[in-house]
């Protein structure tokens, strides 16, 4: 079955109407699930909770897809500042891209996405040398970016598992270090980034 992520965060918080432009296609019998991670605050805390759902009446509007980057198997040793994974994928058409989203744990510090072109040419897409676990927000770009056929995108991100980290919940976590796991935020972490997309048609 398809997964695709409709939308995180405070991602619409800004915006008074949703885009007409683009939307997320689903198909009848689709299930929709809500997730969200929770961590202790040491006061008691209410929680109110808001799940919108647009409907675009536009039939013009373009569908857009998603691309994961993620690595599932690293690990991360105790005490390591520095600690960097990446994780590679080929571009199989081409494609416009319309939204980046990154995600780690407690331990990530920062986040890179960088394009090498067919023709040896390269960039940063986008980089987030100051990542923060909790405004993980979604990055529209003004501008479609388009990315050519056999494009290799190239994630990169950097973890802190010293002491030297406020957000560390425990720096001396045994020598096998932090495994990747979805859903422990305290032992364990994860590297992803989500590429939103629309297809490039050809006429």
């Amino acid at each position: 079955p398809y997964n695709v992520i409709l939308d995180v965060g405070t991602y619409w918080q800004d915006k008074k109407v949703p885009d007409e432009e683009s939307c997320v296609f689903l198909e009848k019998g689709t299930l929709m699930q809500l997730r969200a991670n929770y961590f202790p605050l040491g006061v008691e805390t209410k929680n109110d909770m808001l799940v919108g759902l647009y409907l675009n009446k536009n039939k013009n509007a373009k569908r857009i897809k998603e691309y994961k980057i993620w690595a599932r198997k690293f690990t991360i040793p105790a005490g390591e500042a520095e600690y960097q994974v990446e994780k590679k994928l080929t571009l199989d058409k081409p494609i416009y891209v319309r939204k980046y989203n990154f995600h780690m744990h407690h331990r990530g510090r920062a986040m890179k996405l960088s394009a090498v072109y067919p023709d040896g040419k390269s960039e940063v897409l986008i980089s987030d040398p100051d990542y923060e676990f909790h405004h993980q927000n979604m990055y529209e770009l003004a501008k479609k970016k388009y990315l050519p056929k056999n494009t290799q995108l190239i994630l990169t991100a950097v973890f802190d598992n010293s002491d030297k980290n406020p957000e560390n919940p425990d720096p001396n976590i045994n020598s096998e270090g932090v495994r990747f796991r979805p859903f422990d935020l305290y032992k364990t972490e994860m590297f992803k980034a989500r590429l939103f997309y629309e297809d490039v048609l050809r006429n």
